[in-house]
This record gives C-alpha cells, sequence and structure tokens, in this order.
C-alpha cells in the first residue's frame, strides 16, 4: 500500500465565486424544474398547500419557520419535475450552502412569499417559461443578497 506521510486534505473557504456559482447552479436547475413542472402536468395541490401554509403562518407574523416552509416549496416543485437525479442534486445543493441572510426574518419571508407567489400563478396558468425565468429571478435575487451579506 502506498501511503504519503503528512498528507492532509483542504478545505476551501466561501468565497464570492463560490456563493455566485452555487446560486447560478441552483437557478439553472430549479428553473428547468419549473418547466418541466409543466410539462409533466401533474397536481400542483401539494406545491399550493405548502404555499397556502407558508401564507398563514406569515400572517400570524411567525417568521422563525420560514425556511422549514421555503424549503417545502421548493421540494414540492422538484418532485413535480419527476427527475430523481434531478431531486438528489438540488438537495444536495440547499444543504451545501449556509450562510446568514442580510435580511430579517420577517424581510426575508415576505419577500420570497412575494416571488413563490408569481411562480406558483406561472405555473397555475401552465406557463412554464415564466416560470423559469421568476425562479431564476427569485435565486438571483437570493444570490444578490447573500454576495452583499458577504460583502
Amino acid at each position: 500500500m502506498n501511503t504519503k506521510k503528512n498528507k492532509r486534505a483542504v478545505v476551501l473557504g466561501l468565497n464570492e465565486k463560490y456563493i455566485s456559482d452555487h446560486y447560478d447552479l441552483r437557478a439553472i436547475l430549479e428553473g428547468e424544474a419549473c418547466y418541466l413542472t409543466v410539462i409533466n402536468k401533474g397536481s400542483l395541490e401539494k406545491l399550493i398547500n405548502s404555499y397556502e401554509a407558508a401564507k398563514a403562518e406569515i400572517a400570524k407574523k411567525n417568521f422563525s419557520d420560514y425556511s422549514n416552509y421555503n424549503y417545502a416549496f421548493h421540494l414540492e416543485i422538484w418532485k413535480l419535475a419527476k427527475n430523481d437525479k434531478l431531486i438528489t442534486t438540488l438537495k444536495d445543493l440547499w444543504n451545501g450552502l449556509s450562510v446568514n441572510k442580510i435580511m430579517s426574518n420577517a424581510e426575508y419571508a415576505k419577500m420570497s412569499m412575494k416571488e413563490h407567489k408569481e411562480i406558483l400563478d406561472a405555473l397555475i396558468a401552465e406557463n412554464g417559461e415564466l416560470a423559469r425565468d421568476l425562479m431564476r429571478q427569485h435565486l438571483y435575487r437570493s444570490k444578490e443578497s447573500i454576495l452583499t451579506h458577504y460583502r
């Protein structure tokens, strides 16, 4: 067996390029997940329920659990895309970057919910191209918020 003494793993820290690449990839993949959702013509019931549950919590001013509702909304879209590899990749990406947000929980939840509503409306209207574009804008806005905080 050939081993080297004192060989160590190097863990690279977060930097602007890593964060930017991460969100760009998510925007591409999640945008396509929206497009596939329309093509696959699956039931949007769980997605609508996910959105409505988040809306109800925000109405009660419960912003602390918003990240769970946010994940549930995105996950339902991934599932509706009906591509197991896409789901696995997006789950890995979701868990692969953890940085603090620049906005308060309340600000973040309200802005995200507005964007989710626009995406949901495009999916209900079966406009895959618009849903794809709106999801990409949603993630690019998230990227800019995080990069602004990071800088």
